[in-house]
């Protein structure tokens, strides 16, 4: 019993200096720095801008961000090849996505750094430097003819006999398809000979179509071979353009030579991927993607001009080029059909 009067007095005696004891606060501490101000996941507005690269991309020259996100880069290779690639960029206030790769991008003073695991790419603003359709000159479709063999590959180079559009248009073919540019006609020559992928060329009165890896010169009335060529691609050729004596010929795997008619001599020129040519006004045309370039031959060879056709009907696969004597036409699929069809350009 005196136990527990001791135990109660004690708990009375705590419940009494709990109940009296009061809460302190101490005086009030120095006040912080404050933080930064503004939103971070606004994209700063000067990303959006016309960029030269300085290092860390081979044959871009220059990148324009524009403020739609679609970006623009603009390229230049050996010879000067100009070619130009787009994309829609995903932006946020530190990262750039374009294409299949994010880049961390920091801007200072005039200099922008797109960085990742791999990449450093330094690029310096240049307000003078060119847009696309500065880079290379537009050119649109203006007519266009179905393949007369519309389920076939036709992605093959094609020429012009003065009156005819001249095709084989499938990659397996015994027939030459002569189509009119004006009356959209075709009629059909019958070749001796069975042509893989044959690219055509009309000059000096004769036919000439690649048969793999060698050419035949073809008789224009009958379809006979009247000569043939050696062996003289290593790979499947794919564009033609005689000029003078020689024979200028790209293949598959993107070498380009020409084959001297006379002395059945080779010389290789240059390595890019051409899917036609052709030789107007003194001056070699030749189609690659959607870029067709102009070029001097003489006294060495290098690109005159550039044209980028500009017409979203047309997917992969572009074929060849030739001139009807006023305009020139091309061989490409049709995005929507499938189906490879004659273009006519502006140009």
């Amino acid at each position: 019993m005196k136990s527990f009067k001791i135990l109660l007095i004690f708990i009375i005696i705590i419940c009494l200096f709990a109940s009296c004891k009061k809460d302190y606060e101490g005086p009030q501490g120095p006040t912080g720095p404050s933080g930064p101000t503004g939103n971070f996941n606004v994209v700063n507005p000067e990303l959006y801008n016309k960029w030269e690269v300085v290092s860390g991309l081979d044959k871009t020259k220059y990148m324009i961000i524009k403020n739609d996100n679609v970006v623009f880069t603009l390229d230049s290779t050996v010879y000067g090849f100009k070619s130009f690639d787009k994309y829609l960029a995903f932006v946020t206030y530190n990262q750039l996505t374009s294409g299949e790769t994010t880049y961390n991008y920091s801007i200072s003073n005039d200099t922008l750094r797109l960085t990742n695991m791999n990449t450093n790419i330094i690029l310096k603003k240049n307000i003078n430097a060119p847009v696309e359709t500065q880079w290379v000159t537009f050119v649109n479709v203006t007519d266009s003819i179905d393949s007369p063999a519309p389920n076939e590959d036709g992605r093959e180079d094609i020429g012009f006999d003065g009156t005819n559009i001249l095709w084989t248009a499938e990659s397996n073919s015994s027939t030459l398809y002569k189509i009119n540019p004006v009356t959209h006609t075709v009629t059909t020559l019958t070749l001796s000979a069975s042509y893989y992928y044959g690219s055509v060329n009309y000059a000096n009165s004769f036919i000439w179509i690649s048969n793999d890896s060698y050419i035949n010169k073809v008789n224009p009335a009958t379809g006979a071979i009247v000569s043939s060529s050696p062996v003289i691609s290593s790979a499947t050729i794919s564009s033609l353009a005689l000029i003078g004596q020689l024979m200028y010929f790209g293949n598959v795997s993107w070498y380009n030579s020409n084959w001297d008619i006379v002395s059945n001599t080779v010389t290789p020129l240059f390595n890019y991927g051409i899917k036609g040519m052709e030789y107007v006004n003194g001056f070699l045309y030749i189609i690659s993607g959607k870029f067709i370039y102009k070029c001097d031959i003489t006294p060495s060879f290098h690109i005159i001009s550039t044209y980028y056709i500009d017409y979203s009907s047309l997917r992969g696969n572009i074929g060849g080029i030739t001139h009807d004597g006023t305009n020139f036409w091309i061989t490409g699929k049709n995005q929507g059909t499938n189906i490879y069809r004659l273009l006519k350009l502006n140009l």
